[in-house]
């Protein structure tokens, strides 16, 4: 699970992916495994700002979602680019993939 990335550790909204290192003891039915802090720091509802824009929704769909006008949505895209350091939505949606929060 570590080698392909499915080891997730914590809950869906901040969970991290697992560093590609572990330690089996068999005889003491142990794994011990490492992982990395969080690349991007974000609150829940970039998160789930980040998370609708990846499902292709628009401002107002995703403000809908969260019970939120779209004027926060709005202002949530540019704090989005600050913390990936990416000028564009595509560039976040890319690395946001790349670190597997998408």
């Amino acid at each position: 699970a570590i080698n392909t990335g499915a080891l997730r550790i914590g809950d869906r909204y901040f969970a991290t992916l697992a560093q590609q290192s572990a330690c089996a003891i068999p005889e003491q039915d142990t794994v011990v495994v490492t992982y990395a802090s969080p690349a991007f720091e974000l609150t829940l509802r970039l998160y789930q700002t980040l998370w609708g824009l990846a499902d292709g929704k628009t401002a107002d769909e995703i403000a809908s979602e969260l019970n939120i006008k779209p004027r926060t949505v709005y202002l949530h895209i540019p704090r989005l680019k600050e913390r990936f350091g990416a000028v564009t939505i595509a560039e976040v949606l890319a690395l946001a993939d790349e670190y597997g929060l998408i």
